[in-house]
């Protein structure tokens, strides 16, 4: 079965402390794999800003859903959009950054597919 599997992300950790570290940009291209093609891919959806995207992250969060299965419905979502690229570390960057500001709402151990 697919869906989102941490082990997947191409993001390194210096991109990944970088973006923690940075502020939240509104270009969405400030997120790690998201480049100019997903860019396009996702204004077809009305996503425009790296705001949007995060939104459409925490919109995702079902109530009792764990980590593992919020995670998969934000790489299907993606799927759904085209992005055939990525979408692990997309997921990753987007996670980590909002558990900054939103403790619990990436809880690594939950994830089923981590090693």
């Amino acid at each position: 079965m697919s869906g989102y599997d941490p082990n997947k992300s191409k993001v390194s950790q210096t991109k990944m402390g970088e973006f923690l570290l940075a502020d939240i940009e509104e270009d969405i291209t400030s997120i790690p794999g998201i480049g100019q093609s997903s860019k396009a891919l996702l204004k077809e959806v009305d996503i425009e800003t790296s705001y949007q995207l995060f939104g459409q992250f925490l919109m995702l969060k079902a109530e009792g859903s764990t980590t593992q299965e919020h995670c998969d419905a934000f790489w299907f979502w993606l799927k759904e959009v085209g992005i055939n690229s990525y979408r692990s570390g997309i997921i990753e960057t987007i996670a980590e950054k909002l558990e900054t500001f939103i403790p619990g709402i990436y809880v690594k151990e939950e994830l089923t597919k981590a090693k």
